[in-house]
């Protein structure tokens, strides 16, 4: 057996980090809030921009809560600047407070705590901008008028958007994706009793409807 005193100087070192001190610096965040895959400001300015403080709460941090400590009006140009102490041992991020973002044109992000909205600096001015992911449409015409070939086809192309039909169909069908992102596109058919899986993928452009048609 070891002796004892061999394990101190390892419980000394994990002492003093667990009993490192707190420190909050004054940090300023300047940027923009602008549309995703763009340098454009987001249309329909201005939101309000916010810090968010992360919390942890539960046993061992099982669940985390975010507060709001400080908050500014964007400008027409997008432009926004948020002033805090931020302390080394918590995490902070930057968001946009739904109520005042037109949801017909920008998806909501579903999480606060998103790896690209993580405020890593402290102290002085820090430079971090704000991409709100807008929305973007495809008008789906898809057609099957040789029965005899293909018997089924189904489509699925994520977050519920899933159909099959079967026999002749003649449907149209508009769905809206994140703009300025490369999609991918799941298809299926059944013919003579086999069945076929591919995907396709696809560019959706922002704030714009493009036609895609598939027709057998």
């Amino acid at each position: 057996m070891k002796p004892l005193t061999s394990f101190l100087p390892v419980l000394l070192v994990c002492l003093c980090s667990a009993c490192q001190k707190e420190k909050f610096e004054d940090t300023t965040i300047q940027g923009k809030v602008l549309t995703y895959g763009t340098d454009e400001a987001i249309r329909h300015p201005p939101v309000r921009v916010v810090i968010y403080e992360e919390k942890e709460v539960g046993t061992w941090g099982s669940s985390n809560t975010y507060s709001v400590v400080a908050e500014s009006m964007s400008k027409e140009d997008g432009s926004f600047e948020l002033s805090h102490s931020l302390s080394n041992r918590k995490n902070y991020f930057v968001g946009v407070d739904e109520n005042t973002v037109n949801n017909r044109h920008y998806i909501w992000p579903t999480y606060q705590n998103l790896e690209r909205h993580k405020i890593h600096g402290r102290g002085g001015t820090q430079k971090m901008h704000y991409y709100l992911v807008a929305r973007g449409w495809v008008k789906f015409h898809f057609t099957n008028q040789n029965t005899g070939s293909i018997q089924r086809f189904a489509y699925n192309f994520g977050a519920g958007a899933y159909e099959e039909f079967f026999g002749s169909f003649n449907i149209e069908r508009t769905w809206d994706f994140a703009g300025n992102t490369t999609h991918t596109l799941y298809f299926g058919t059944t013919s003579n009793g086999l069945d076929s899986l591919w995907n396709e993928e696809i560019e959706v452009p922002a704030f714009d409807t493009i036609n895609y048609q598939l027709h057998f």
